[in-house]
């Protein structure tokens, strides 16, 4: 909580020197309480968070802006969780005991410049310089193009954290757009780098895209960290077919020391008149194991920790949300690991307490057996949130 206060006291004297020389400097944001509850072996577990983003955006000169936000999160409860508990037990069997502590979550208070960048506009030629947003990708639970981000199943659309570098836009023609990012990491074999082509076809935008990163990859029974360079070639498309929208995003890669690999998305959504909604998403990475068995200490580790985004082969996901009132939403989301034969469901509701102030509950109910992606060792529980932007 000392770090919150600390950090909220220093920006808001950031505030005030830089008000006086920039008016036009337009400060926003929003406070997010957020209470999540997890039912593992009968043991109840509690983690609390704190949440402020404060955003500023001003127009400095013609052609000219500046775009930023720092986030202060504050957490409470059980900060440090044992991954262990989530691995099937005939992995956690074979692990000498003296090793078994450093397998754990940390959850540490928070303060830093999540986006802060600048944006030059001069004709057909865009640059963006500082920490930004690079999402790409058509996909809604997954995307596999993007290397610079992980998604969270539990709530894909969560904002993600910005990425260090540069972005050069440039605009070909009316319909095409060259998009070119780097990303400095010392030395130009460890940065990361991506290019893109945007273009439209008919009802469908496309994207060719090639990049290449260093990717982290741990050894858990050493806890040796290695960077094994990442090279991608992609192809993603998003538009609308007899009024379904329909997207695809697929990628060709290699990874040193792994080998060549292939991931695909293909997803299709439709919003009835009632404003019930309805989307579906199948996910293939052929990097991921066949069958349940076949995951070892180091994918569950991997896979925990977001180094990679699937332990299973594929995946299906959908979602729906049906507006019940005009303040409440209800829904959710299935992901079922064809693989693994194992689901999650989520569960959803939204209500708008007002114009300003929203409510949200995530659940998670797993249903697979010992060792699948989706085991019922997982536990159960969720997540309340409470939004009020400022």
């Amino acid at each position: 909580m000392k770090a919150l206060v600390s950090g909220l006291a220093v920006g808001t004297a950031a505030l005030l020197l830089v008000g006086p020389a920039y008016s036009q400097l337009q400060p926003s944001g929003y406070f997010e309480p957020q209470f999540t509850i997890t039912v593992l072996d009968d043991e109840v577990l509690e983690l609390n968070s704190n949440k402020v983003r404060v955003d500023l955006n001003s127009e400095i000169s013609d052609g000219v802006t500046f775009t930023g936000n720092l986030n202060f999160i504050d957490y409470n409860g059980l900060t440090t969780w044992d991954l262990l508990d989530f691995l099937p037990d005939n992995l956690v069997a074979r692990l000498p005991e003296h090793s078994l502590p450093q397998y754990s979550l940390n959850y540490q208070d928070e303060w830093k410049l999540d986006n802060a960048y600048l944006r030059l506009r001069s004709g057909v030629l865009m640059v963006t310089i500082g920490r930004q947003q690079m999402s790409v990708g058509s996909g809604y639970g997954w995307n596999p193009t993007d290397l610079f981000n992980a998604k969270d199943i539990m709530d894909p659309t969560y904002e993600q954290p910005g990425v260090n570098g540069v972005r050069v836009d440039i605009g070909l023609s009316d319909h095409h757009t060259l998009v070119t990012f780097y990303s400095p990491e010392g030395k130009w074999t460890e940065s990361g780098k991506l290019i893109r082509l945007l273009g439209r076809l008919s009802h469908f935008d496309y994207a060719l895209s090639a990049g290449q990163r260093r990717e982290t990859r741990t050894d858990f029974t050493t806890f040796q960290a290695n960077e094994p360079r990442q090279d991608v070639l992609g192809f993603d498309l998003n538009g609308e077919l007899m009024g379904v929208g329909c997207w695809s995003e697929n990628v060709f890669g290699y990874i040193e020391g792994d080998g060549h690999y292939w991931e695909s998305i293909t997803g299709a959504d439709y919003t009835f008149s009632s404003g019930w909604y309805v989307m579906a998403e199948y996910y293939y990475n052929d990097a991921g194991k066949k069958q349940h068995d076949d995951y070892s200490l180091d994918d569950w580790m991997r896979y925990l920790t977001a180094e990679t985004r699937t332990l299973g082969r594929s995946q299906f996901y959908s979602y729906t949300v049906y507006p019940l009132t005009d303040l409440l939403t209800v829904g959710g989301s299935f992901v079922y690991c064809t693989s693994d034969n194992s689901l999650l469901v989520i569960p959803t509701c939204a209500y708008s307490i007002s114009g300003n102030v929203t409510l949200t509950f995530f659940g998670s109910i797993y249903s697979g057996r010992e060792g699948a992606m989706y085991s019922r060792d997982m536990g159960k529980g969720g997540i309340v949130r409470l939004r009020a932007h400022f």
